[in-house]
């Protein structure tokens, strides 16, 4: 499998068994200013982070882009696996420290926490501005770990069935949502909210139409609370790619239908805020280049993309919650 190489580029085969034991949070507190190219941010913009953790952006355009404009290094940050936004703060799932980063655009500075359950490979953030990340862990099975809005501390998610998640994300009632894989094939999984949140090892299978090939992005139109499932049907070997299936409320196979977004090898979804644009990353079919593509929502038109060497996690602004 390829299950979150897209957003990672770690081996896709797919582990099992027990969840890791919980540690403590460790908080490295704030940083100093980074230091900026660019103090005037256009938006709407795409963020995005090279592999060295310099922060850059593009103008969203109707064609996409070819030169970003550079913020400057994010602080304690070498790759983004995934990046969510909470108006101006960054959320950046860090895969080589195993750490969520905050970066605020306004004051410049920078909290970092670290992920005690394994490697984080997507992050989300849930309209009440709860954090989550989904992790891969070696050898044993997936997980999420939230980070509750007003005290950070990471409280796990574990679910028995998720062998191994690509892609996370929240709806408007804070139920969560993974794409990833069970011991047999790709599908997603639902951690519903309750009185007190998602509770671990309270994890469902909707019964959603079958995907096939690689799973690969989840995200929550923020306007119709319409859930997006994206796979790779062709596993990524050279054929059409990026299959779109939108799912309206309550989230029946019945009411759904599908486009493709007419990828290499997509990976993780983003809206703008309007939600009349989504973006994917995506790579080259030998996995050499990876870049972000435009295209219009809910049809999935359009051929436009954004590029400059190696691009990773990405988000844009002005955004919308949950994202």
């Amino acid at each position: 499998m390829l299950v979150g190489m897209l957003a990672s580029g770690c081996s896709p085969t797919a582990p099992a068994g027990a969840v890791a034991p919980a540690t403590g949070l460790s908080n490295y507190g704030r940083t100093g200013p980074l230091s900026t190219q660019s103090d005037a941010l256009r938006t709407p913009a795409l963020m995005t982070v090279t592999p060295n953790g310099t922060l850059k952006y593009y103008p969203i355009k109707v064609h996409g882009g070819r030169d970003p404009i550079a913020i400057g290094k994010i602080p304690h940050l070498n790759e983004a696996a995934g990046m969510a936004a909470n108006g101006r703060m960054l959320a950046i799932a860090d895969e080589v420290n195993q750490s969520l980063v905050l970066y605020d655009l306004n004051t410049k500075a920078t909290q970092v926490f670290a992920d005690p359950y394994g490697v984080p490979i997507d992050v989300a953030v849930g309209r009440n501005g709860d954090l989550y990340l989904l992790n891969e862990a070696g050898s044993l099975s997936s997980t999420v770990v939230r980070y509750p809005a007003h005290s950070r501390q990471p409280v796990l998610l574990s679910c028995d069935a998720l062998v191994r998640g690509a892609a996370v994300a929240l709806d408007d009632e804070g139920d969560v949502f993974v794409n990833g894989y069970d011991l047999k094939s790709p599908r997603v999984f639902e951690f519903p909210s309750g009185p007190s949140g998602p509770q671990s090892g309270q994890c469902t299978r909707p019964a959603l139409l079958p995907e096939s090939g690689y799973a690969a992005g989840v995200a929550v139109d923020p306007k119709t609370d319409d859930l997006v499932i994206v796979s790779n049907p062709g596993s990524c070997s050279g054929g059409l790619e990026g299959l779109m299936t939108i799912y309206p409320k309550p989230y029946e196979k019945r009411t759904a239908h599908s486009v493709y977004l007419n990828g290499h090898c997509v990976g993780l979804v983003r809206f703008n805020a309007s939600s009349t644009l989504i973006f994917a990353l995506d790579r080259t079919s030998s996995f050499a280049h990876a870049y972000v593509i435009q295209r219009t929502y809910p049809q999935g038109t359009g051929d436009a993309s954004y590029r400059h060497r190696y691009l990773s996690g990405f988000i844009t602004l002005p955004n919308s919650l949950p994202n």
